[in-house]
């Protein structure tokens, strides 16, 4: 069965006021008037709502990706909005082939497009500039980008001249959960440039600028249980300013810990632990149905997750 994972991302909606930046109240965004009496501001969450339902009537086509866009299942709550985006491709054909009877059953024709559906939860707590999006992502694919493509133009075309931020959010908690509970399998102490003696001694002068060096230390199956035991403190060490470890003629600029955790490798780099790409995989708490999680089941392990995360950023869960 494939995994199903929820990323989650912080969200702002944000304008340029010369060389300033200035972030707006996700409640009070400010609209383009453009009939007597209409409001002066709207909610995020009532745009979104909008939005979802406009495309639930009429699915955005994109032609120039040749890609389509709805929505179904819009749950709106007092603090958050959810729903499936579905996402389909078009201008291929191809035949379809029964996997047991082993014959071609249909034929996908260039205006077929193949809809799947990815859980979205958008969260803000009360009078706040930011909110909190989980994506559903499938293996590699998520529907993150193009929804930020989409949905940007169509805030845009009610808001005048803005941007939405969606950045990556990692808690140290869940940083933590990976580091402790996943399988450590190395250590690797890099260093961001190739020593000259190195580079020279091997003709590495093409790629020199472009390459890395490495020491790794690597647990054995069976011993990284040792490497979990220590590896708290070591990393308390290292984060407050104190020598990680010192290794002899080699100097490195940043180290970088390999975790196995949700059956995937990870990768933590403390000199930048925001690039830690995480999520939270689901696959044990969601019901598959047709080959993919039913709205109500991952609706409540979404909620649960970005409940959390907001707890542990000191946010209101309140309505969500």
């Amino acid at each position: 069965m494939k995994s199903v994972t929820i990323s989650t991302f912080s969200l702002r909606v944000k304008t340029h006021k010369g060389k300033r930046v200035e972030y707006y109240r996700l409640d009070r965004l400010p609209m383009l008037r453009k009939r007597s009496g209409a409001p002066a501001y709207k909610n995020l969450l009532d745009l979104l709502d909008e939005y979802f339902r406009r495309l639930k009537r009429t699915p955005a086509r994109d032609t120039e990706n040749l890609c389509i866009l709805t929505a179904s299942n819009i749950k709106r709550e007092t603090r958050s909005v959810s729903a499936f985006l579905e996402k389909g491709e078009y201008g291929i054909q191809n035949d379809l082939m029964h996997v047991t009877k082993k014959e071609v059953t249909h034929q996908r024709r260039v205006e077929d497009a193949e809809m799947m559906p990815y859980y979205f939860l958008a969260a803000i707590p009360k009078e706040s500039k930011r909110g909190l999006i989980g994506f559903q992502v499938e293996g590699e694919t998520s529907i993150k980008g193009y929804f930020e493509q989409c949905f940007e133009d169509f805030l845009r075309h009610k808001c005048g001249e803005c941007d939405l931020e969606i950045e990556r959010v990692v808690p140290k908690r869940l940083m933590n959960q990976y580091l402790t509970s996943g399988r450590i399998s190395c250590l690797r102490f890099v260093h961001l440039q190739v020593p000259k003696e190195i580079e020279e001694r091997y003709m590495l002068e093409d790629i020199a600028n472009d390459a890395t060096i490495e020491v790794q230390v690597k647990a054995k199956r069976g011993s990284a249980h040792l490497m979990k035991d220590n590896i708290r403190n070591l990393l308390r060490r290292y984060k407050d300013g104190e020598d990680f470890v010192q290794i002899e003629g080699f100097e490195y600029d940043t180290i970088k810990v390999d975790v196995e955790a949700g059956g995937k490798l990870r990768t933590v780099d403390l000199a930048a632990p925001n690039k830690f790409r995480a999520g939270y995989n689901v696959t044990g708490r969601v019901v598959m149905k047709n080959g993919h999680p039913t709205y109500a089941s991952i609706d409540t392990a979404g909620r649960e997750i970005v409940r959390e995360i907001m707890q542990s950023l000191r946010l209101d869960p309140k309505g969500v």
